[in-house]
Protein backbone atom coordinates (compact mmCIF):
# COMPACT_ATOMS: atom_id res chain seq x y z
CA UNK A 1 0.00 0.00 0.00
CA UNK A 2 1.46 3.33 -1.08
CA UNK A 3 -0.69 5.87 0.81
CA UNK A 4 -2.02 9.08 -0.68
CA UNK A 5 0.56 11.27 -2.41
CA UNK A 6 1.24 13.83 -5.12
CA UNK A 7 2.80 12.80 -8.42
CA UNK A 8 6.42 14.00 -8.67
CA UNK A 9 6.01 15.91 -11.95
CA UNK A 10 3.08 17.96 -10.67
CA UNK A 11 5.21 19.20 -7.77
CA UNK A 12 7.51 20.84 -10.33
CA UNK A 13 4.47 22.37 -12.06
CA UNK A 14 3.33 23.85 -8.74
CA UNK A 15 6.78 25.28 -8.05
CA UNK A 16 7.29 26.80 -11.50
CA UNK A 17 3.72 28.14 -11.70
CA UNK A 18 2.54 26.17 -14.74
CA UNK A 19 -0.65 25.00 -13.03
CA UNK A 20 -3.22 27.08 -11.18
CA UNK A 21 -5.55 24.77 -9.26
CA UNK A 22 -8.22 27.43 -8.79
CA UNK A 23 -8.64 28.07 -12.53
CA UNK A 24 -7.75 24.65 -13.99
CA UNK A 25 -10.36 21.99 -14.84
CA UNK A 26 -9.67 19.50 -12.00
CA UNK A 27 -11.31 16.06 -12.16
CA UNK A 28 -10.96 12.59 -10.64
CA UNK A 29 -10.39 9.19 -12.23
CA UNK A 30 -11.89 6.07 -10.65
CA UNK A 31 -9.00 3.63 -11.15
CA UNK A 32 -9.17 -0.17 -11.28
CA UNK A 33 -6.77 -2.39 -9.28
CA UNK A 34 -4.72 -3.25 -12.41
CA UNK A 35 -3.03 0.18 -12.38
CA UNK A 36 0.68 -0.02 -11.54
CA UNK A 37 1.52 3.26 -9.86
CA UNK A 38 4.81 4.96 -10.77
CA UNK A 39 4.63 8.15 -8.74
CA UNK A 40 7.96 9.48 -10.05
CA UNK A 41 7.47 9.00 -13.81
CA UNK A 42 3.71 8.92 -14.52
CA UNK A 43 2.72 12.40 -15.67
CA UNK A 44 -0.42 12.16 -17.83
CA UNK A 45 -3.76 10.33 -17.75
CA UNK A 46 -2.51 8.24 -20.68
CA UNK A 47 0.11 6.80 -18.27
CA UNK A 48 -2.73 5.35 -16.18
CA UNK A 49 -4.10 3.63 -19.31
CA UNK A 50 -7.71 3.63 -20.48
CA UNK A 51 -8.15 -0.05 -19.53
CA UNK A 52 -7.49 0.91 -15.89
CA UNK A 53 -10.11 3.69 -15.74
CA UNK A 54 -13.53 2.64 -14.40
CA UNK A 55 -15.00 6.14 -14.60
CA UNK A 56 -14.37 9.88 -14.43
CA UNK A 57 -15.84 12.70 -12.41
CA UNK A 58 -16.96 16.00 -13.80
CA UNK A 59 -15.09 19.20 -12.97
CA UNK A 60 -14.61 19.78 -9.26
CA UNK A 61 -16.58 22.72 -7.87
CA UNK A 62 -15.88 25.01 -4.95
CA UNK A 63 -12.12 24.69 -5.42
CA UNK A 64 -10.12 26.71 -2.92
CA UNK A 65 -6.58 27.18 -1.69
CA UNK A 66 -5.86 28.65 1.71
CA UNK A 67 -2.71 28.38 3.79
CA UNK A 68 -1.19 25.86 1.38
CA UNK A 69 -4.25 23.60 1.63
CA UNK A 70 -6.24 22.49 -1.44
CA UNK A 71 -9.96 21.75 -1.04
CA UNK A 72 -13.12 21.35 -3.13
CA UNK A 73 -16.74 20.37 -2.68
CA UNK A 74 -17.58 16.67 -2.49
CA UNK A 75 -18.09 15.21 -5.97
CA UNK A 76 -20.82 12.78 -7.07
CA UNK A 77 -20.18 10.52 -10.05
CA UNK A 78 -23.53 9.24 -11.33
CA UNK A 79 -24.10 5.95 -13.17
CA UNK A 80 -20.52 5.59 -14.33
CA UNK A 81 -20.71 1.86 -15.09
CA UNK A 82 -20.44 -1.49 -13.36
CA UNK A 83 -16.66 -1.81 -12.78
CA UNK A 84 -15.27 -1.53 -9.30
CA UNK A 85 -12.21 0.55 -8.50
CA UNK A 86 -9.49 0.71 -5.85
CA UNK A 87 -7.96 4.16 -6.31
CA UNK A 88 -8.78 7.79 -7.02
CA UNK A 89 -6.44 9.81 -9.22
CA UNK A 90 -6.88 13.58 -9.41
CA UNK A 91 -5.89 15.25 -12.68
CA UNK A 92 -6.05 18.48 -14.65
CA UNK A 93 -8.28 17.84 -17.66
CA UNK A 94 -7.32 19.32 -21.02
CA UNK A 95 -9.75 17.09 -22.93
CA UNK A 96 -6.84 14.94 -24.14
CA UNK A 97 -5.43 12.11 -21.99
CA UNK A 98 -1.94 12.64 -23.42
CA UNK A 99 -1.78 16.21 -22.05
CA UNK A 100 -4.03 15.92 -18.95
CA UNK A 101 -1.61 16.11 -16.02
CA UNK A 102 -1.80 13.76 -13.04
CA UNK A 103 -1.95 15.55 -9.69
CA UNK A 104 -2.59 13.15 -6.80
CA UNK A 105 -3.05 9.44 -6.10
CA UNK A 106 -5.40 8.27 -3.33
CA UNK A 107 -5.50 4.67 -2.17
CA UNK A 108 -6.52 5.40 1.39
CA UNK A 109 -10.01 6.83 1.77
CA UNK A 110 -13.28 5.88 3.36
CA UNK A 111 -15.22 3.56 1.05
CA UNK A 112 -12.24 2.32 -0.99
CA UNK A 113 -12.18 -0.10 -2.69
CA UNK A 114 -15.56 -0.08 -4.45
CA UNK A 115 -16.73 -3.50 -5.67
CA UNK A 116 -18.12 -4.01 -9.16
CA UNK A 117 -21.81 -4.77 -9.58
CA UNK A 118 -24.22 -5.95 -12.24
CA UNK A 119 -25.99 -2.56 -12.19
CA UNK A 120 -24.74 0.95 -12.78
CA UNK A 121 -22.83 2.51 -9.85
CA UNK A 122 -23.06 6.05 -8.47
CA UNK A 123 -20.67 7.28 -5.78
CA UNK A 124 -19.93 10.46 -3.88
CA UNK A 125 -16.30 11.32 -3.25
CA UNK A 126 -16.25 12.93 0.18
CA UNK A 127 -13.08 14.91 0.75
CA UNK A 128 -11.59 15.07 4.23
CA UNK A 129 -12.76 17.69 6.70
CA UNK A 130 -9.43 17.47 8.53
CA UNK A 131 -7.01 20.39 8.44
CA UNK A 132 -5.13 19.02 5.38
CA UNK A 133 -8.43 18.68 3.37
CA UNK A 134 -7.64 17.07 -0.04
CA UNK A 135 -3.91 17.76 0.21
CA UNK A 136 -1.51 20.36 1.55
CA UNK A 137 1.89 21.63 0.49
Amino acid sequence: MMSNQLYSNIKEDFLNGTINLTSADIRVLLVKPGYSLDISSHQYVSDVGSANIAGRSGSLHGVSISGGVFDAENETVENYGTDGFDYLVMYESTGDDTTSRLIAYFDTASGLPVAGTSGSISITIQWSDLISKIFSL
